[in-house]
C-alpha cells in the first residue's frame, strides 16, 4: 500500500463519522510513520487531483463534511472547558488516579447538543468498582443520573493497563485521550500497549500537555484500605455486574467488560460498524 492510500484510508476512517481533519491530525492517526511536511506535500497533490477536498483547514473524502465541524468548533470548544472542570472533580474521588477526556469530545467530534463528555478512568489497584461506587453514588445524588457532563464508561485499574482488544478503533480511541488528571499514567498506558506506537507511529509526538495527579482526602481511602474495602469492593463489583448484565442483556450492540480490574460499558458502540466500514 502507497502512502497515498494509508492516507485515504485514514480519512476514510474519520468519514464513518462525519468528521474532516487537519494536517497534523491526518499525521497523528495515519498507521505509517510520515514527515508531516511530506505528509503536507502528498495532501496537496491528493487536493489538486480532485481525490479529497480541503477547506483551508481541514481536508475530507466528502465535502459535505468540511462544514460540520467548522459548525461544531464553538461547541467542542465549550464541552472541552467543561470536560476540563468535571475530569479535575472525577480526580478528587477516592482510588481513582488518573482521568482522561475519551470519545468524540477527544478528537472535537461533538456534533450536537445530546453528545456526553466521555471519560476513560484508571483507579487504584483492587478498588476500581469502589471508586465506581463513589462516582456513581454522586452522580445520582447530585447529578439525577444524568450522563451528559459525567459519562464514566470505561475504567482500568493501575495494575492492569493492558488493552485486550488490539484493531484501529482501540489505537485511535487510545492516541486521542486527553489527560486531564496524572498524564504520566498515560504513558504508562501506552507503555504497556506498544502495539498502538506500531499501529500509529507519529502519534507519540503529540502527547504534550501536562496533567497532575489530584489531591485526595487520605482518611476515606485508609479507612477502606483494609478488610473493609476488600468487602466493599467484592460487594460492589457483584452488584454492578449482575445490574450490567441484566439491563444490556437483550441489546446485542453494547460492549461489557466486567472483571476485577476493567469495567466497560458501552450501550451502542459503533466499533463493529467503523472497521466493517473501513474494510469495505
Amino acid at each position: 500500500m502507497t502512502t497515498k492510500h494509508h492516507i485515504l484510508q485514514c480519512l476514510r476512517y474519520f468519514s464513518f463519522f462525519h468528521h474532516p481533519l487537519r494536517d497534523d491530525e491526518v499525521h497523528r492517526y495515519i498507521d505509517v510513520k510520515l514527515d508531516l511536511d511530506e505528509l503536507r506535500a502528498i495532501l496537496t497533490l491528493l487536493v489538486d487531483s480532485g481525490e479529497i477536498y480541503f477547506d483551508g483547514s481541514y481536508y475530507a473524502l466528502n465535502k459535505h463534511h468540511l462544514h460540520n465541524r467548522k459548525v461544531h468548533e464553538t461547541l467542542n470548544n465549550k464541552l472541552l472547558k467543561i470536560g476540563n472542570k468535571v475530569g479535575r472533580l472525577v480526580g478528587l474521588f477516592p482510588f481513582v488516579r488518573g482521568v482522561y477526556i475519551s470519545g468524540s469530545l477527544s478528537k472535537s467530534g461533538a456534533s450536537g447538543k445530546d453528545d456526553d463528555i466521555d471519560f476513560f478512568i484508571i483507579t487504584e489497584k483492587g478498588r476500581l468498582w469502589t471508586a465506581r461506587l463513589f462516582l456513581t453514588t454522586f452522580k445520582k445524588a447530585f447529578l439525577f443520573n444524568s450522563k451528559k457532563y459525567f459519562c464514566i464508561n470505561f475504567f482500568k485499574s493501575t495494575d492492569d493497563l493492558v488493552l485486550t482488544k488490539k484493531n484501529r478503533y482501540i489505537a485511535t480511541e487510545a492516541v486521542s485521550l486527553i489527560p486531564i488528571v496524572n498524564h504520566d499514567l498515560l504513558l504508562d498506558l501506552h507503555e504497556n500497549n506498544d502495539w498502538i506506537s506500531k499501529a500509529m507511529p507519529n502519534a507519540k509526538q503529540y502527547f504534550t500537555r501536562r496533567a497532575k495527579p489530584s489531591k485526595k482526602l487520605p482518611w476515606i481511602e485508609f479507612l477502606l484500605k483494609g478488610r473493609l474495602g476488600n468487602v466493599v469492593e467484592d460487594k460492589a463489583f457483584r452488584i454492578f455486574e449482575k445490574h450490567q448484565k441484566a439491563k444490556y442483556k437483550n441489546h446485542h450492540s453494547a460492549e461489557i467488560v466486567a472483571t476485577k480490574s476493567t469495567s466497560a460499558l458501552f450501550p451502542d458502540s459503533v466499533e463493529k460498524d467503523v472497521l466493517t466500514f473501513l474494510k469495505k
